[in-house]
């Protein structure tokens, strides 16, 4: 999400350069979309069909 953003166009096009306001737009959309998949607790809905990953044990 973020390199489709920010990363290559920065590398393809000389000219590129987002606001700042637009980056930290895009960052904070990233994080919300992967503590909403990957997210553990408080942060997961309840019912979600994903399942929640435990570590295994040493």
């Amino acid at each position: 999400m973020i390199a489709n953003y920010v990363l290559w166009p920065r590398m393809l096009l000389a000219d590129w350069s987002p606001a700042p306001a637009d980056v930290d737009h895009t960052v904070d959309e990233a994080v919300t979309t992967m503590l909403a998949r990957y997210g553990h607790g408080a942060a997961r809905a309840k019912g979600s069909p994903t399942p929640t990953v435990t570590p295994p044990r040493p």
